[in-house]
């Protein structure tokens, strides 16, 4: 995963602007959790920079 991310990684956009993004990965999350585990989920996957991310209750 580490190494898949160091890959894929955009520090920063064309304008010079800091971003973290990793565009080539995204997670799939289970609806079954509380809204505490919902909202660490979603602080988790945007630390590393994914923003492909979805709850199981969609599909």
């Amino acid at each position: 995963m580490k190494k898949h991310r160091d890959a894929f990684f955009i520090a920063r956009n064309k304008e010079g602007i800091t971003v973290n993004r990793w565009l080539t990965t995204g997670m799939l999350c289970a609806q079954a959790a509380s809204k505490g585990t919902g909202y660490l989920t979603q602080k988790f996957t945007r630390s590393l920079g994914m923003l492909a991310e979805d709850n199981q209750a969609r599909v």
